[in-house]
Parts: C-alpha cells; sequence; structure tokens
C-alpha cells in the first residue's frame, strides 16, 4: 500500500519524466514502473547508508529544464538527518568540467556529467547536457542510466548518494560508504555504490 508520501513522490517523478522521456535515446528496454524504482531507491538507502529508519523521502526530478531536489528525514544508529539537496542543471559538462579542475587540479577530462562538492552537500551538480555524446555514462551509473531510459534520474540518484555520504560522515567524504576496493579508473564514491545497488535491485 502506497504511504502519502510515497504517492507524492510517484506522482512527482512521473511528471518530470514524461517530459524527459520523449528526448531520451536510451530506450533498450521497458522501463520499470516509479514504483518499482521508488522501492530500489529506498531499500537501496537504507542497505548501503545503513539507514535505520526513512520518515520522508520526497524527489523532484532534474531535467533539461529545471533543478531537482530531494528531500528526506533519515536516521542511523548514531543520528538523525533532515533537510534537502539541489541538484543544479544549468551548466553543462564543459563548464562542470572547469568548475572541478578549479577544485582539484588533478582532474583531467575536458567534459563532466555531474559532480559533488563534500563541503557543500546540500547542492550537487548534473551536465545540462548529460543526454549529449560527449558525456560517457560508466559503470554502475552508465548501467542504471539504460534501465530507467533517463540519465538525469540516474545522475539525481548518484549525486544524491555522494551528498548524503558526506553529510551523514560528517567530514564531507563522498566516499565513506562506498567501494574501497574498486580499481584504478573505476568510481568508489558511495553514489556509484547506491546506483550499483539499484541495479540489482531493478533489472
Amino acid at each position: 500500500r502506497f504511504l502519502p508520501r510515497e504517492t507524492e513522490f510517484l506522482r512527482n517523478c512521473n511528471f518530470a519524466r514524461q517530459q524527459t522521456q520523449v528526448r531520451n535515446h536510451e530506450r533498450s528496454q521497458k522501463t520499470p514502473s516509479m514504483k518499482k524504482i521508488y522501492d530500489a531507491f529506498k531499500k537501496c538507502l537504507e542497505d548501503v547508508f545503513k539507514l535505520t529508519a526513512i520518515e520522508k523521502l520526497k524527489l523532484f526530478q532534474a531535467s533539461e529544464t529545471g533543478h531537482g531536489i530531494v528531500q528526506f528525514d533519515v536516521s542511523t544508529e548514531e543520528a538523525s538527518l533532515f533537510g534537502q539537496i539541489e541538484t543544479v542543471t544549468t551548466l553543462n559538462g564543459q563548464q562542470l568540467a572547469k568548475d572541478r579542475r578549479a577544485i582539484d587540479p588533478s582532474y583531467s577530462e575536458s567534459w563532466s556529467g555531474g559532480y559533488t562538492i563534500g563541503d557543500s552537500p546540500f547542492r550537487n551538480f548534473i551536465a545540462s547536457d548529460i543526454n549529449s555524446p560527449r558525456i560517457e555514462l560508466t559503470g554502475a551509473g552508465g548501467a542504471l542510466s539504460k534501465i530507467l531510459n533517463d540519465r538525469f534520474l540516474a545522475a539525481q540518484f548518484h549525486e544524491f548518494g555522494n551528498s548524503l555520504s558526506a553529510l551523514l560522515s560528517g567530514k564531507g567524504d563522498v566516499e565513506r560508504f562506498g567501494n574501497k576496493n574498486a580499481k584504478d579508473g573505476e568510481d568508489k564514491d558511495s553514489g556509484e555504490a547506491l546506483n550499483a545497488c539499484m541495479v540489482k535491485k531493478l533489472k
């Protein structure tokens, strides 16, 4: 049975999703229902981030035409955390890459699909042109985008995972709940761990 908050989540997602799916070119398989996506998102938040309770989880989906927001109220054994995280979509991949290089000189890519600054976790970024072939989504993020038929939604889940990790760690650590055994070149942040869990749930 849907709870009121879950119904609101589905209504918000369905509206935004109708707008983005028309422009999406990755329709290789049947897209899971929003209920199934919501259930996977919620369960993976519990599993990856060791949450003991989720009192609120409301998503306004990011798209080419608007920022995204996730409102949340969650608890772990150590603490409770609530608020909202905004996903900004006004900058293109080239602009994001430039900003990332200013923060991290070791970043060498000319285009970026998105990023989260650990010290400022209440706002993260997704490239406005994330559907461009210039931006390659690899690993679990790429796999999830194909399952969802929606790069914006997959990236929003990824960056929300990084923001939540930074907040729960208390130290701005976006890799706190990620894969510590990731090989060179593999994404080891918490957002990738969230994406990987969702891929398993939705296959």
